[in-house]
């Protein structure tokens, strides 16, 4: 995939599709051969946010940032972003790429979040900027971190800057910021429900035949997707029927953290398959995970994850995603099949709603809906997508929505 495709691939995830940003890539962005370009501030935010997706990947558990600095006149100097877990940050890659020290005199700042103000991997930002001549410092979100949470813009005002809180449409930059601001308050992963479904709601026939619903495009997303995330989950039937590889080929030389893939097998009955399968060929071993009911007796290859049961029997998907958060897995991508998916919505255990729609037509009769094993009694208790956005996707619909209020 080409990087311009890449970038109508986080168009799709930040809902920018009516942008009116120039076509270019934000990662080549420099002052030697962009000094021309002037952006307005609704440009430079937009580049932040498609430039912080580049870290996509590589930097949980921290946030994905992106930078724009102008100078005085509001000409494009440079753009960065936070690419790795331990690097710089977005602000500091950023003024890294301004060759000319003295375009950043009464330079305004973009960035997606606020300015750290703490000693971690890496200094505090906040406390870089500061010490710099430039005039204004333009933030999209409060950073919920506790030793962030303010004491960044407080640094920046007591320096002589002009701070502001950006004005303009928070959701993308709430998409973007998701899984941090989740795993903030939940002290749990995020999970996102990703199915491909046909006009009427069919993910597969009752066969298990499933490949392949979606077009190209939506396949290209659904990469994009695994890689977002810190894990990929399947069902049991789904890791036997469809034998899927799980991999993110796509964006194989982008991703610094190996993919985990979780298996959701309560009796641990697919264990003795996984030698022989694509997954276990295309991931190494300690990135397989495989998840079970407590109490369990089970010697396996994998690191498996023993989970209480809820009263009616099932594994208890909040526990799990309070383990996972310990574990270090901020966020799990749920691609099925129908019996998983159901268990999430029933257990409110989802956070987002990720569905291609494909132009076509399987049938009820000979087909597995997507919401298979999910019920409600009257429809008082529908699930009604929050902030949800209808996009094209190649011949493909998606629908992206909350599942629970940001």
């Amino acid at each position: 995939m080409n990087d311009s495709a890449k970038i109508n691939v986080f168009n799709l995830f930040l809902n920018l599709e009516n942008s009116l940003l120039p076509t270019l890539d934000p990662s080549q962005f420099h002052y030697k051969n962009q000094a021309a370009l002037k952006v307005t501030p609704q440009q430079a935010m937009e580049l932040a946010m498609l430039a912080a997706l580049k870290g996509s990947g590589c930097v949980s558990p921290n946030p994905l940032v992106g930078c724009t600095i102008v100078d005085q006149n509001h000409h494009l100097l440079s753009i960065g972003y936070h690419a790795q877990l331990g690097a710089d940050h977005a602000e500091i890659n950023a003024l890294n790429k301004i060759l000319d020290p003295e375009r950043i005199n009464g330079a305004t700042v973009y960035v997606t979040l606020e300015p750290c103000a703490h000693f971690g991997k890496t200094p505090p930002c906040a406390t870089h900027l500061a010490q710099l001549p430039i005039h204004k410092v333009v933030y999209g979100l409060q950073d919920p971190n506790p030793l962030v949470a303010g004491k960044g813009i407080e640094i920046l005002k007591n320096s002589g800057k002009i701070v502001e809180l950006w004005a303009g449409t928070k959701e993308p930059l709430e998409n973007l910021a998701e899984f941090f601001l989740h795993n903030m308050e939940k002290r749990t992963a995020f999970i996102t429900l990703k199915v491909a479904t046909s006009a009427d709601g069919q993910m597969a026939l009752k066969s298990g035949e499933s490949q392949w619903i979606s077009g190209p495009q939506a396949q290209g997303y659904s990469h994009f997707l695994r890689h977002h995330h810190d894990a990929t989950m399947i069902g049991r039937r789904t890791f036997l029927f469809d034998d899927p590889k799980l991999n993110v080929r796509l964006y194989q030389n982008q991703k610094t953290k190996p993919s985990k893939i979780i298996i959701m097998d309560p009796k641990g009955q697919a264990l003795s398959a996984l030698k022989e399968s694509q997954i276990r060929a295309h991931h190494e071993i300690e990135n397989i995970i495989w998840v079970v009911e407590e109490g369990l007796n089970l010697l396996a290859p994998v690191p498996l994850w023993q989970i209480p049961k809820t009263p009616s029997g099932k594994i208890d998907l909040h526990q799990l995603a309070q383990y996972s958060h310990s574990q270090g897995i901020n966020s799990i991508l749920v691609e099925g099949g129908a019996s998983l998916i159901s268990s999430f919505l029933t257990q409110n255990a989802a956070q987002k709603w990720c569905q291609f729609i494909a132009p076509q037509i399987l049938g009820s009769d000979n087909g597995l809906n997507v919401t298979t094993g999910f019920e409600i009694k009257k429809l008082a208790d529908k699930i009604q997508l929050k902030k949800h956005s209808w996009q094209l996707c190649g011949q493909d619909l998606l629908l992206q929505g909350r599942l629970d209020p940001i």
